[in-house]
């Protein structure tokens, strides 16, 4: 019988060193998923940083493109009103 106690303490014992050692790992392992949320939080706002900036750099250039293409518009308006002013003045 007491075989049997010693042999179950000693399963009792291999076992709570078992669950010790996987809530340590899970320990570990919450740690490091921590760690990875928060590297790709700032990884996210970083390329939020960048997206933000090229889209500036874009609008820029859209918004220089507009006026050349408003003031081309323009002076073709004025060309052809010229025209038409010339053909009635003769």
């Amino acid at each position: 019988m007491e075989n049997r106690v010693t042999a179950l303490e000693v399963i009792a014992e291999q076992t709570q060193k078992s669950i010790d050692r996987l809530d340590r790992s899970v320990e570990r392992l919450e740690q490091s998923i921590g760690e990875t949320r928060k590297e790709m939080i700032q990884r996210i706002d970083d390329l939020r940083v960048d997206m933000d900036r090229n889209m500036q750099g874009l609008r820029s250039g859209v918004d220089h493109k507009f006026h050349w293409m408003i003031g081309g518009q323009f002076a073709t308006l004025l060309a052809v009103i010229a025209c038409m002013a010339t053909l009635m003045v003769k």
